[in-house]
């Protein structure tokens, strides 16, 4: 038997697949939406750029499409699958070396949201066995952090395009 998840309006923010340049989160009281100008990428970002396009990107979307679906089983696997992909952006991005300094500001910033979003999402997974105000918490502190932190930055290097 499935057990389903009662997460109502879910706060998220779509990646959408590296193709916009903003992202927006939703829940039941508000709406946020967060838009930084793009600039192209710089060598630096290029080098962990794949990590973000074929890993990472698609964890992201499988997690939000599993926690919309509300069923415990998928939001657990696509939890962990993000929890692996955030774990090997990080490292791709370590490995990349210091950025250059016009990507400094919106490297911190990410470094920052990945943390973030890796307790997060862990947060999600020890919560969300049920529909609990608690999971609910954790899902809309996941989506605001996506919204206010990752995505702007993803943005701010240039690498949602």
């Amino acid at each position: 038997m499935l057990r389903r998840l009662a997460v109502g309006a879910v706060a998220v923010v779509a990646l959408g697949g590296l193709a916009g340049c903003s992202g927006s989160s939703s829940g039941t009281a508000s709406s946020t939406t967060t838009t930084t100008v793009p600039k192209h990428e710089s060598a630096w970002v290029k080098q962990w750029k794949p990590v973000l396009t074929n890993t990472y990107s698609p964890a992201q979307q499988t997690f939000l499409t599993a926690i919309q679906g509300g069923l415990v089983a998928d939001v657990q696997s696509a939890g962990q699958k993000v929890v692996a992909a955030n774990t090997a952006l990080t490292a791709a991005i370590t490995s990349a070396g210091p950025p250059p300094a016009a990507d400094a500001t919106a490297s911190a910033k990410l470094v920052k949201g990945l943390s973030t979003e890796l307790l997060l999402v862990n947060e999600v997974l020890r919560t969300c066995t049920s529909g609990t105000q608690e999971c609910q918490a954790a899902v809309t502190a996941y989506g605001e952090n996506n919204s206010k932190q990752i995505v702007p930055a993803f943005t701010g290097l240039g690498a949602m395009r």
